[in-house]
């Protein structure tokens, strides 16, 4: 009997630690400074140290940083030049910075060496005639200086990332003074710290979206933050520094929308001091109100605060040209032929921004539509459609889906009954979807567990009574 109770014992004692190791939400920091030194690249060889939370990256950086992700994927035969597609370069872009100006992209010239005249000469990127972005092959050159993570904070959806830069180069030099200040240990030596940096981002797990980069003084200890060193750590429970450097990631005003009272076809998003400035990212969230952001008589733009620098302008405004409409046509005539199509913009100081978090948008179902047939559908430049989770409400006559970023949208009647969604929107974060599994594989461990304790009272008893 001893035996078999303690085998019961070293079996529940091995599912708790295998539990507690797959419940552990994932370490980022490897994550964080491949992107942060592929940043560097892009920034610092182009003449911009800092970039201050809720501008505009040069238009420079975010064409060699996203260039070097995906240029490699779009080589030409010749291996002279990539030819990337405007979609997928605009969508890369906008995955990995928080403002982004597309006519900015679309109209850069960048310099070039032109061996025919012997002189610097200039050339547009993006190449209006294949709708394309065209990068000429160029071979690089090591560089033994990095970014080395220090570690980072959670703060909401984002995250706080402090790192040093130092010299590989100078492996087992003599360095003295404070640790974390005037040197930084990485894989067991020590290099010293020529500056440090605090970086505000967000990440789905596989892309990073850069908010700032600046350069700090000094940064928080090991214990306030999560580090590469950290085992088991989870970043949405982990409690942040209480220090006034890491209480607040940003230095931006906090942002709110205009409510409903304002002109029915766009709202302005006006900015407000919080009044405690308290840290409560280590609270758990709640769920966060929704405010409106622009409004008309057929659809409703609803978004979280902060979603939109300071003074932007949404708009939402029902397509009516002929010319657009033909496009939409064509693009869902495989689908739909009956549809009502939207343009939604957002204008910051004249500048096109995109949200920075999800937009719910209600719209209105026309009369005389089936509303078992009803979808939302996005529409690209290029033709390309990609169809919305969304739900439908037979009683108020709507239909409602989360917005990543603002386009043209459609709501169209398709030739098929569409299948009722269970909740409106995408999926969550990818934190979100490391608990959902979490979950499971704990209650498959549980199972397992149940089975082999029941499997091993059953042959003890067998074992018994045969021996009896």
């Amino acid at each position: 009997m001893k035996k078999l109770l303690s085998m019961i014992l070293c079996v529940i004692l091995l599912c708790s630690v295998f539990v507690t190791s797959v419940s552990a939400a994932t370490n980022y920091c490897d994550l964080f400074q491949s992107h942060v030194r592929s940043l560097r690249w892009s920034l610092e060889l182009n003449g911009h140290n800092s970039v201050a939370e809720g501008q505009e990256f040069p238009t420079i950086v975010m064409m060699d940083y996203i260039k070097m992700k995906i240029m490699d994927d779009y080589v030409d035969e010749t291996r002279e030049y990539s030819r990337i597609p405007a979609s997928v370069f605009e969508t890369k872009v906008k995955k990995c910075f928080a403002v982004v100006d597309v006519n900015k992209l679309r109209s850069f010239e960048e310099e070039f060496w032109n061996s025919e005249t012997g002189a610097m000469d200039k050339r547009k990127i993006y190449d209006e005639a294949t709708n394309t972005y065209v990068f000429i092959a160029a071979g690089g050159v090591g560089d033994p200086s990095t970014y080395a993570i220090s570690g980072y904070i959670k703060n909401g959806s984002k995250y706080t990332v402090y790192s040093h830069f130092i010299d590989l180069s100078d492996e087992g030099m003599e360095v003295t003074g404070v640790e974390g200040k005037d040197y930084f240990v990485y894989e067991g030596q020590k290099y010293k710290i020529y500056h440090s940096l605090k970086n505000v981002v967000e990440t789905d797990g596989t892309d990073v979206k850069f908010h700032s980069w600046q350069q700090v003084s000094s940064v928080p200890s090991a214990s306030e933050m999560i580090t590469p060193s950290t085992k088991v750590e989870d970043p949405i429970t982990s409690t942040p520094s209480n220090s006034t450097q890491t209480s607040k990631p940003t230095e931006s005003k906090p942002v709110t929308s205009t409510p409903d009272t304002s002109k029915p076809e766009e709202n302005t998003a006006t900015g407000s001091e919080s009044e405690t400035g308290s840290d409560t990212s280590s609270a758990p969230e709640a769920e966060k109100p929704l405010v409106t952001v622009a409004k008309t008589d057929t659809a409703k733009l609803e978004t979280e605060e902060n979603v939109f620098p300071e003074d932007t302008v949404v708009k939402v405004e029902e397509i009516k040209e002929t010319e657009k409409i033909d496009t939409i046509k064509v693009a869902l005539k495989e689908v739909s032929e009956k549809f009502v199509a939207y343009e939604i913009t957002a204008e910051c100081k004249n500048v096109s921004v995109q949200p920075d978090g999800k937009v719910k948008a209600t719209f209105n179902i026309p009369d005389g539509y089936d509303l078992n047939k009803v979808a939302v559908f996005y529409v690209a430049d290029n033709g390309n459609t990609e169809k919305l989770t969304s739900s439908v409400d037979k009683d108020s006559k709507t239909v409602v889906a989360e917005l990543s970023h603002f386009s043209t949208y459609v709501v169209a009647e398709t030739n098929t009954v569409q299948i009722p969604e269970e909740s409106v929107g995408t999926t969550g974060t990818i934190e979100d979807e490391n608990t959902e599994k979490g979950g499971v594989l704990l209650w498959i461990i549980i199972a397992v567990a149940v089975i082999v304790i029941a499997g091993g009272a059953v042959a003890y008893i067998f074992f018994f009574k045969k021996k009896a």
